[in-house]
């Protein structure tokens, strides 16, 4: 359930600005499960701490790495997710800029 109301909110978002949605985005948030937004502290679920794994060696990122131009609508999409509290970027073609944001 989480995980598609963050796939429609980056593809609605995406539309919104006339952005082609990433497709390597699309495709990891539908085929993670719920259980793979890992808990930051393992012992800290009473913080319900959440990760979003984006990261670019996942192998529906791997064609369709995150870049820049996307990071807007992904943070649209977590806007009103309050469980997601941290996102796993690594390996993405994030330059300088998309940091910054």
């Amino acid at each position: 359930m989480l995980l598609k109301e963050i796939k429609s909110g980056y593809e609605q978002s995406s539309k919104k600005t006339k952005h082609n949605p990433n497709q390597g985005i699309v495709e990891t948030l539908s085929t993670l499960r719920e259980r793979s937004l890992r808990y930051i502290d393992e012992s800290a679920y009473k913080n319900y701490d959440r990760l979003l794994p984006l990261n670019g060696n996942q192998p529906t990122l791997n064609k369709h790495r995150v870049q820049d131009n996307d990071l807007p609508h992904i943070f649209e999409a977590l806007k009103t997710v309050t469980m997601i509290t941290h996102l796993d970027l690594r390996y993405n073609r994030i330059s300088d800029e998309g940091a910054i944001l």
